[in-house]
């Protein structure tokens, strides 16, 4: 019984950690589209003004 626990536990925090990992994936690709979406605006702006 105390196994079954323990692999139990060790299935829940493996996939509880690869949910973390997924998301923390998911804020780095917003975070390059963010950055990338405001040097093409300035990149823009520029050829605009200039």
């Amino acid at each position: 019984m105390e196994a079954y626990i323990q692999t139990f536990i060790g299935i829940a925090v493996s996939v509880l950690l690869s949910v973390i990992g997924y998301r923390q994936t998911i804020g780095a690709a917003k975070e390059r589209q963010r950055n990338a979406n405001k040097e093409i605006e300035s990149l823009l702006l520029k050829r605009v003004l200039l």
